[in-house]
């Protein structure tokens, strides 16, 4: 997976990047890794506790202090690990209290938001926003149709808990308002 991205970033000449063959989550670990959640062909997660394969998975703050990362300024996380983010947020702990950088995170089901929301909260985290898109709700064919005619679009609308229903979240320890 990483030799991937690796190619990717070399044909884009991004050298800002380290890539790091391992997985975030609460400490250093071999994990089980599953392909392929139901659905979407270009995923894969640990949250499952069974899989095709067995990845390492490191402590995030002990990376971040191994690669001598800790004391750089961290203003943004992205974090879409197919229900795997409350443990990669615990294991960042530190970092998010530290640093206080937005939070991008996706929330499949409601109990797994409310999860990472919590974590997220006890890491003085305050403010929780959906990023909505023109026509999201409509079908799949239905929704290109809209953006190809409107043009594709996407507001960012305050929340009080993430939602029933799959969405894509910011979360952040004061008002980005």
């Amino acid at each position: 997976m990483g030799a991937i991205l690796r190619a990717n970033l070399a044909l884009n000449a991004c050298a800002n990047v380290r890539v790091i063959d391992a997985g975030l989550g609460t400490e250093d670990a071999e994990l089980p890794f599953s392909f392929h959640e139901d659905g979407n062909d270009g995923t894969g997660t640990f949250a499952r506790g069974k899989g095709d394969l067995t990845l390492p998975v490191r402590q995030g703050d002990a990376l971040l202090d191994e690669l001598g990362l800790a004391d750089s300024r961290i203003t943004f996380v992205k974090c879409d690990v197919e229900g795997f983010e409350p443990a990669v947020f615990k294991g960042l702990e530190r970092t998010l209290k530290k640093h206080r950088p937005v939070v991008a995170f996706e929330s499949n089901a409601q109990q797994l938001g409310d999860q990472t929301w919590s974590t997220l909260r006890g890491c003085g985290y305050e403010r929780l926003y959906e990023l909505r898109h023109n026509a999201a709700q409509a079908s799949p064919a239905l929704r290109e149709i809209i953006r190809f005619a409107q043009g594709h679009r996407c507001t960012i609308e305050p929340i009080s808990a993430p939602p029933p229903y799959a969405a894509n979240l910011l979360a952040s320890p004061r008002d980005l308002g």
